[in-house]
């Protein structure tokens, strides 16, 4: 949740004035034509765990948030990458920045790295990239559909819905 600070002005008797900082929720404002609420996270990749924790924790102060375990058929289907990938997680206000440990993507031609977008009509956002002649990719994961766009340029987006 974001947050912001109120200040509530006080005059004191004495005719001093003196100002109260109370946090308050901050919801982010959307606009509607806009298409998308937030960025959820970013993913990229690294050549092995030792040089995230160098980044992610040692310089940059973050702390692990979990990881987990990509497997060969999400890797394929969405990446066109073979083999499985770790992957680790870590908190940066209210967004991720997501890590695909990878210690072959030198060699690699195609990467993991894609920018991940929540939207409050997905469905409306996927129809507008097919129509435009994007690839988009549809693959169950966990009980759940995860879509990503491709687009010209290879870059790839993940699209999430708010729900």
């Amino acid at each position: 949740m974001l947050s912001c600070c109120f200040g509530i002005s006080i005059k004191l008797l004495n005719g001093q004035h003196f100002k109260v900082i109370q946090p308050q929720p901050l919801i982010p404002k959307f606009a509607p034509e806009a298409l998308i609420y937030m960025i959820d996270h970013v993913c990229i990749e690294v050549s092995s765990k030792e040089r995230c924790r160098e980044v992610f924790e040692e310089v940059l102060g973050l702390k692990l948030a979990y990881s987990f375990k990509i497997d060969k058929e999400f890797m394929e289907r969405m990446f066109e990458i073979h083999g499985s990938c770790e992957a680790v997680v870590y908190q940066a206000g209210d967004s991720k920045i997501e890590v695909f440990i990878r210690p072959e993507m030198e060699k690699a031609g195609r990467k993991t790295s894609h920018l991940c977008l929540l939207l409050p009509d997905r469905e409306r956002v996927l129809k507008a990239a097919e129509e435009k002649g994007l690839v988009v990719l549809h693959h169950p994961r966990d009980g759940r559909p995860l879509c990503y766009i491709r687009d010209h340029d290879e870059n790839l987006y993940e699209i999430k819905g708010l729900d």
